[in-house]
Protein backbone atom coordinates (compact mmCIF):
# COMPACT_ATOMS: atom_id res chain seq x y z
CA UNK A 1 0.00 0.00 0.00
CA UNK A 2 1.23 3.50 -0.85
CA UNK A 3 0.46 6.02 1.89
CA UNK A 4 -0.19 9.50 0.54
CA UNK A 5 -2.62 10.95 3.07
CA UNK A 6 -4.08 10.61 6.55
CA UNK A 7 -7.01 8.81 4.93
CA UNK A 8 -4.58 6.20 3.61
CA UNK A 9 -3.18 5.71 7.11
CA UNK A 10 -6.69 5.19 8.45
CA UNK A 11 -7.46 2.69 5.70
CA UNK A 12 -4.27 0.77 6.45
CA UNK A 13 -5.28 0.57 10.11
CA UNK A 14 -8.78 -0.64 9.20
CA UNK A 15 -7.39 -3.27 6.84
CA UNK A 16 -5.03 -4.52 9.56
CA UNK A 17 -7.88 -4.66 12.09
CA UNK A 18 -10.27 -6.39 9.71
CA UNK A 19 -7.68 -9.01 8.80
CA UNK A 20 -7.61 -9.98 12.48
CA UNK A 21 -11.37 -10.44 12.29
CA UNK A 22 -10.86 -12.80 9.37
CA UNK A 23 -8.21 -14.77 11.25
CA UNK A 24 -10.33 -15.04 14.40
CA UNK A 25 -13.44 -16.17 12.51
CA UNK A 26 -11.44 -18.81 10.68
CA UNK A 27 -10.04 -19.98 14.01
CA UNK A 28 -13.57 -20.21 15.45
CA UNK A 29 -14.58 -22.40 12.51
CA UNK A 30 -17.13 -19.99 11.05
CA UNK A 31 -16.33 -20.86 7.44
CA UNK A 32 -16.33 -24.58 8.18
CA UNK A 33 -19.73 -24.31 9.87
CA UNK A 34 -21.36 -22.31 7.08
CA UNK A 35 -19.99 -24.66 4.42
CA UNK A 36 -23.19 -26.72 4.77
CA UNK A 37 -25.03 -23.93 2.86
CA UNK A 38 -27.49 -23.33 5.70
CA UNK A 39 -27.83 -19.60 6.57
CA UNK A 40 -27.63 -18.78 10.28
CA UNK A 41 -28.43 -15.87 12.55
CA UNK A 42 -25.83 -14.40 14.88
CA UNK A 43 -27.63 -16.02 17.82
CA UNK A 44 -27.49 -19.45 16.23
CA UNK A 45 -23.86 -19.00 15.22
CA UNK A 46 -23.05 -18.01 18.78
CA UNK A 47 -24.69 -21.15 20.14
CA UNK A 48 -22.94 -23.47 17.68
CA UNK A 49 -19.52 -21.80 17.93
CA UNK A 50 -19.67 -21.20 21.69
CA UNK A 51 -19.17 -17.47 21.18
CA UNK A 52 -20.88 -14.15 21.86
CA UNK A 53 -23.79 -13.22 19.56
CA UNK A 54 -23.05 -9.48 19.56
CA UNK A 55 -19.41 -10.10 18.69
CA UNK A 56 -20.33 -12.48 15.89
CA UNK A 57 -22.87 -10.04 14.50
CA UNK A 58 -20.28 -7.23 14.41
CA UNK A 59 -17.56 -9.40 12.90
CA UNK A 60 -19.99 -11.05 10.50
CA UNK A 61 -20.90 -7.67 9.04
CA UNK A 62 -17.21 -6.86 8.54
CA UNK A 63 -16.80 -10.11 6.61
CA UNK A 64 -19.94 -9.29 4.64
CA UNK A 65 -18.44 -5.97 3.56
CA UNK A 66 -15.30 -7.89 2.59
CA UNK A 67 -17.30 -10.10 0.25
CA UNK A 68 -16.88 -13.36 2.15
CA UNK A 69 -20.36 -13.52 3.72
CA UNK A 70 -23.82 -12.46 2.67
CA UNK A 71 -26.34 -11.03 5.11
CA UNK A 72 -30.01 -11.28 4.26
CA UNK A 73 -33.12 -11.32 6.46
CA UNK A 74 -30.92 -11.46 9.54
CA UNK A 75 -29.00 -14.54 8.35
CA UNK A 76 -25.35 -14.99 7.40
CA UNK A 77 -24.13 -17.38 4.71
CA UNK A 78 -20.98 -17.91 2.62
CA UNK A 79 -20.44 -16.19 -0.70
CA UNK A 80 -19.21 -18.10 -3.75
CA UNK A 81 -15.85 -16.41 -3.23
CA UNK A 82 -15.56 -17.83 0.29
CA UNK A 83 -16.43 -21.29 -1.02
CA UNK A 84 -13.75 -21.01 -3.70
CA UNK A 85 -11.26 -19.94 -1.04
CA UNK A 86 -12.19 -22.70 1.43
CA UNK A 87 -8.69 -24.18 1.63
CA UNK A 88 -6.69 -20.94 2.10
CA UNK A 89 -9.32 -19.69 4.57
CA UNK A 90 -8.87 -22.88 6.56
CA UNK A 91 -5.11 -22.35 6.52
CA UNK A 92 -5.61 -19.09 8.41
CA UNK A 93 -5.96 -21.25 11.52
CA UNK A 94 -2.22 -21.81 11.24
CA UNK A 95 -1.58 -18.09 10.74
CA UNK A 96 -3.62 -17.35 13.88
CA UNK A 97 -1.05 -19.14 16.01
CA UNK A 98 1.60 -16.63 14.83
CA UNK A 99 -0.44 -13.54 15.76
CA UNK A 100 1.49 -12.88 18.98
CA UNK A 101 4.67 -12.45 16.97
CA UNK A 102 3.43 -9.05 15.83
CA UNK A 103 2.71 -7.95 19.38
CA UNK A 104 6.40 -8.68 20.07
CA UNK A 105 7.63 -6.76 17.01
CA UNK A 106 8.81 -3.79 19.08
CA UNK A 107 11.10 -6.06 21.10
CA UNK A 108 12.34 -7.80 17.95
CA UNK A 109 13.22 -4.45 16.38
CA UNK A 110 14.96 -3.35 19.58
CA UNK A 111 17.05 -6.52 20.01
CA UNK A 112 17.12 -8.19 16.61
CA UNK A 113 16.00 -11.42 18.24
CA UNK A 114 13.07 -13.28 16.63
CA UNK A 115 9.73 -13.54 18.40
CA UNK A 116 9.88 -17.30 17.88
CA UNK A 117 12.48 -19.74 16.56
CA UNK A 118 11.60 -22.09 13.73
CA UNK A 119 13.50 -24.34 11.35
CA UNK A 120 12.36 -23.14 7.94
CA UNK A 121 9.01 -22.22 9.47
CA UNK A 122 8.66 -25.56 11.26
CA UNK A 123 8.31 -25.59 15.04
CA UNK A 124 10.13 -28.79 15.90
CA UNK A 125 8.33 -29.18 19.23
CA UNK A 126 4.82 -28.95 17.74
CA UNK A 127 4.02 -31.74 15.29
CA UNK A 128 0.44 -30.60 14.65
CA UNK A 129 1.61 -27.10 13.73
CA UNK A 130 4.40 -28.51 11.55
CA UNK A 131 1.98 -30.79 9.72
CA UNK A 132 -0.42 -27.95 8.97
CA UNK A 133 2.43 -25.69 7.85
CA UNK A 134 4.01 -28.27 5.55
CA UNK A 135 0.61 -29.22 4.14
CA UNK A 136 0.06 -25.56 3.27
CA UNK A 137 3.50 -25.27 1.64
CA UNK A 138 2.90 -28.49 -0.28
CA UNK A 139 -0.25 -27.01 -1.82
CA UNK A 140 1.33 -23.64 -2.53
CA UNK A 141 4.48 -25.08 -4.13
CA UNK A 142 2.87 -26.28 -7.37
CA UNK A 143 4.26 -23.48 -9.57
CA UNK A 144 7.70 -23.64 -7.99
CA UNK A 145 7.91 -27.40 -8.46
CA UNK A 146 6.81 -27.20 -12.10
CA UNK A 147 9.42 -24.55 -12.89
CA UNK A 148 12.11 -26.42 -10.97
CA UNK A 149 11.54 -29.51 -13.14
CA UNK A 150 12.12 -27.37 -16.26
CA UNK A 151 15.34 -25.94 -14.83
CA UNK A 152 16.62 -29.39 -13.85
CA UNK A 153 15.79 -30.69 -17.31
CA UNK A 154 18.01 -27.93 -18.69
CA UNK A 155 20.72 -28.81 -16.18
CA UNK A 156 20.47 -32.47 -17.14
CA UNK A 157 20.86 -31.62 -20.81
CA UNK A 158 24.00 -29.64 -19.99
CA UNK A 159 25.37 -32.50 -17.90
CA UNK A 160 24.21 -35.87 -19.23
CA UNK A 161 23.96 -38.57 -16.58
CA UNK A 162 24.33 -42.16 -17.77
CA UNK A 163 22.79 -44.69 -15.40
CA UNK A 164 21.49 -42.73 -12.45
CA UNK A 165 20.82 -39.06 -11.78
CA UNK A 166 21.48 -38.57 -8.09
CA UNK A 167 19.58 -35.51 -6.84
CA UNK A 168 19.66 -34.09 -3.31
CA UNK A 169 16.66 -31.97 -2.28
CA UNK A 170 18.19 -30.05 0.61
CA UNK A 171 15.73 -28.71 3.21
CA UNK A 172 12.81 -29.74 1.03
CA UNK A 173 10.33 -30.06 3.90
CA UNK A 174 7.06 -31.29 2.41
CA UNK A 175 8.78 -33.53 -0.14
CA UNK A 176 6.90 -32.39 -3.23
CA UNK A 177 10.07 -31.38 -5.04
CA UNK A 178 11.85 -34.67 -4.33
CA UNK A 179 8.81 -36.75 -5.27
CA UNK A 180 8.33 -34.87 -8.53
CA UNK A 181 12.00 -35.06 -9.48
CA UNK A 182 11.97 -38.83 -8.91
CA UNK A 183 8.80 -39.26 -10.95
CA UNK A 184 9.45 -36.91 -13.86
CA UNK A 185 13.21 -36.71 -14.47
CA UNK A 186 14.98 -39.52 -16.35
CA UNK A 187 16.91 -42.02 -14.21
CA UNK A 188 16.46 -39.77 -11.20
CA UNK A 189 17.13 -40.96 -7.66
CA UNK A 190 15.99 -38.19 -5.33
CA UNK A 191 16.94 -37.84 -1.68
CA UNK A 192 15.16 -35.43 0.67
CA UNK A 193 17.38 -34.08 3.44
CA UNK A 194 15.62 -32.44 6.37
CA UNK A 195 14.84 -32.84 10.05
CA UNK A 196 13.18 -36.06 11.21
CA UNK A 197 9.80 -34.41 11.77
CA UNK A 198 9.77 -32.88 8.30
CA UNK A 199 10.75 -36.06 6.45
CA UNK A 200 8.13 -38.07 8.33
CA UNK A 201 5.42 -35.61 7.32
CA UNK A 202 6.83 -35.51 3.77
CA UNK A 203 6.09 -39.22 3.47
CA UNK A 204 2.45 -38.53 4.36
CA UNK A 205 2.17 -35.67 1.86
CA UNK A 206 4.34 -36.79 -1.05
CA UNK A 207 4.57 -40.58 -0.94
CA UNK A 208 7.52 -42.95 -0.90
CA UNK A 209 9.10 -42.40 -4.32
CA UNK A 210 12.20 -40.77 -2.83
CA UNK A 211 14.80 -41.49 -0.18
CA UNK A 212 15.34 -39.47 2.98
CA UNK A 213 18.20 -38.41 5.23
CA UNK A 214 17.50 -36.84 8.61
CA UNK A 215 19.84 -34.38 10.27
CA UNK A 216 21.05 -30.79 10.41
CA UNK A 217 22.34 -29.85 6.95
CA UNK A 218 24.64 -27.22 8.45
CA UNK A 219 26.75 -29.75 10.34
CA UNK A 220 25.80 -33.39 9.72
CA UNK A 221 26.76 -35.83 6.95
CA UNK A 222 24.99 -34.95 3.70
CA UNK A 223 25.62 -38.30 2.04
CA UNK A 224 26.36 -38.32 -1.65
CA UNK A 225 28.07 -37.76 -3.92
CA UNK A 226 25.31 -36.14 -5.97
CA UNK A 227 25.05 -35.08 -9.58
CA UNK A 228 22.69 -32.24 -8.65
CA UNK A 229 21.89 -30.54 -5.37
CA UNK A 230 18.64 -28.59 -5.34
CA UNK A 231 17.45 -26.26 -2.61
CA UNK A 232 14.34 -24.06 -2.47
CA UNK A 233 13.95 -21.04 -0.18
CA UNK A 234 16.75 -22.12 2.14
CA UNK A 235 19.39 -19.44 1.51
CA UNK A 236 16.91 -16.67 2.35
CA UNK A 237 16.15 -18.29 5.70
CA UNK A 238 19.67 -18.37 7.17
CA UNK A 239 22.36 -15.82 8.01
CA UNK A 240 24.75 -14.80 5.24
CA UNK A 241 27.75 -16.44 6.94
CA UNK A 242 25.77 -19.69 7.12
CA UNK A 243 24.93 -19.39 3.42
CA UNK A 244 28.63 -19.28 2.62
CA UNK A 245 29.38 -22.21 4.94
CA UNK A 246 26.54 -24.21 3.38
CA UNK A 247 27.80 -23.58 -0.16
CA UNK A 248 31.24 -24.82 0.86
CA UNK A 249 29.70 -27.99 2.29
CA UNK A 250 27.60 -28.60 -0.82
CA UNK A 251 30.54 -28.10 -3.16
CA UNK A 252 32.19 -31.12 -1.51
CA UNK A 253 29.27 -33.51 -2.19
CA UNK A 254 28.65 -32.52 -5.83
CA UNK A 255 30.51 -34.55 -8.46
CA UNK A 256 32.87 -32.77 -10.87
CA UNK A 257 30.71 -31.15 -13.52
CA UNK A 258 27.65 -31.41 -11.30
CA UNK A 259 25.34 -28.54 -10.41
CA UNK A 260 23.83 -26.70 -7.48
CA UNK A 261 20.37 -25.29 -8.27
CA UNK A 262 18.98 -22.61 -5.94
CA UNK A 263 15.34 -21.55 -6.06
CA UNK A 264 14.49 -18.44 -4.07
CA UNK A 265 13.32 -14.86 -4.31
CA UNK A 266 16.12 -12.44 -5.07
CA UNK A 267 15.75 -8.71 -4.50
CA UNK A 268 16.88 -6.02 -6.91
CA UNK A 269 20.60 -5.27 -6.44
CA UNK A 270 20.27 -1.47 -6.41
CA UNK A 271 17.78 -0.60 -3.65
CA UNK A 272 16.50 -4.01 -2.48
CA UNK A 273 12.88 -2.87 -2.91
CA UNK A 274 11.58 -5.41 -5.44
CA UNK A 275 9.82 -7.77 -5.73
CA UNK A 276 7.22 -6.37 -3.36
CA UNK A 277 6.19 -9.73 -1.93
CA UNK A 278 9.78 -10.46 -0.90
CA UNK A 279 10.12 -7.10 0.85
CA UNK A 280 6.91 -7.71 2.82
CA UNK A 281 7.74 -11.35 3.60
CA UNK A 282 11.04 -10.35 5.17
CA UNK A 283 9.00 -9.36 8.22
CA UNK A 284 8.21 -13.05 8.70
CA UNK A 285 11.91 -13.85 8.41
CA UNK A 286 12.65 -11.18 11.01
CA UNK A 287 10.07 -12.54 13.43
CA UNK A 288 10.82 -16.26 13.03
CA UNK A 289 14.54 -16.74 12.55
CA UNK A 290 17.90 -15.15 13.18
CA UNK A 291 19.74 -13.76 10.17
CA UNK A 292 17.35 -14.61 7.33
CA UNK A 293 16.63 -12.16 4.52
CA UNK A 294 16.33 -12.12 0.74
CA UNK A 295 19.58 -11.51 -1.11
CA UNK A 296 20.57 -10.32 -4.58
CA UNK A 297 21.69 -12.47 -7.49
CA UNK A 298 25.17 -10.85 -7.54
CA UNK A 299 25.54 -11.42 -3.79
CA UNK A 300 24.70 -15.13 -4.02
CA UNK A 301 26.75 -15.59 -7.20
CA UNK A 302 29.75 -14.03 -5.47
CA UNK A 303 29.44 -16.41 -2.52
CA UNK A 304 29.18 -19.37 -4.86
CA UNK A 305 32.40 -18.41 -6.63
CA UNK A 306 34.11 -17.79 -3.29
CA UNK A 307 33.28 -21.36 -2.24
CA UNK A 308 34.60 -23.12 -5.33
CA UNK A 309 31.85 -22.95 -7.94
CA UNK A 310 33.37 -21.78 -11.19
CA UNK A 311 30.32 -20.62 -13.17
CA UNK A 312 26.84 -19.36 -12.31
CA UNK A 313 23.84 -18.20 -14.28
CA UNK A 314 20.44 -16.81 -13.36
CA UNK A 315 17.12 -18.18 -14.63
CA UNK A 316 14.30 -15.65 -14.17
CA UNK A 317 10.73 -16.96 -14.39
CA UNK A 318 8.20 -14.77 -16.19
CA UNK A 319 5.23 -13.82 -14.04
CA UNK A 320 6.79 -15.14 -10.81
CA UNK A 321 8.65 -13.50 -7.94
CA UNK A 322 10.94 -16.52 -7.54
CA UNK A 323 13.80 -17.47 -9.86
CA UNK A 324 16.79 -19.83 -9.99
CA UNK A 325 20.55 -19.66 -9.81
CA UNK A 326 22.53 -22.56 -11.29
CA UNK A 327 26.15 -23.04 -10.22
CA UNK A 328 28.83 -25.50 -11.33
Amino acid sequence: MIVQSESDLSQWQRDWSNYHVLQAMAQFGLFDLLADSEPRSADRLAAELNADARALDICGRILTRAGLLTYQDGLFSLTDTARDLAVPLSELKWVWRRRKNYADLYETIRTGRPAMVTSGGVIQENEADARQFLTMLHRQSADGVAEAVKVLQRVGAEQPVSDQWRILDLGGGHGRYAATFAAQLPNAEATLFDRVLATRIARELSGTGFMTRNDDFMKDDLGGPYDTVFTAFVVSGIAIEDVQALFARLRKVIVPGGALVIEDMFVDPVQNLQPGFAIDFQLTLLLENEGGRFRTVPEISGLLKDTGFETTYHVPIEGQDFSFIVAR
